[in-house]
């Protein structure tokens, strides 16, 4: 990793929206981020992976190295929060 950059993740789509897809070059380096919807919510982040591997923030690390990665934004309440109106 460069330093400690990041970009932070925080979608914001219409509720009707199934997910979308797009590509993030940072440099040489390459994201291909998918954002996935399946509650049908407008935002919040339930978990992002990078490569795989479940990031412990809602932020993607920029690392520089002239790779492509493969991002996924799973877009929901997080695990076990009641969901908006519950509780």
């Amino acid at each position: 990793m460069v330093g400690n950059a990041t970009c932070p993740i925080a979608p914001c789509i219409p509720i009707d929206w199934p997910g979308y897809e797009l590509t993030y070059r940072d440099g040489e380096t390459s994201y291909q981020i998918r954002v996935e919807n399946p509650d049908g919510v407008n935002r919040g982040v339930r978990q992002v992976t990078l490569d795989g591997d479940v990031l412990p923030e809602k932020e993607i690390p920029l690392l520089g190295d002239g790779k492509q990665h493969d991002v996924c934004v799973l877009l929901g309440p997080r695990w076990g929060a009641a969901k908006e109106g519950e509780g």
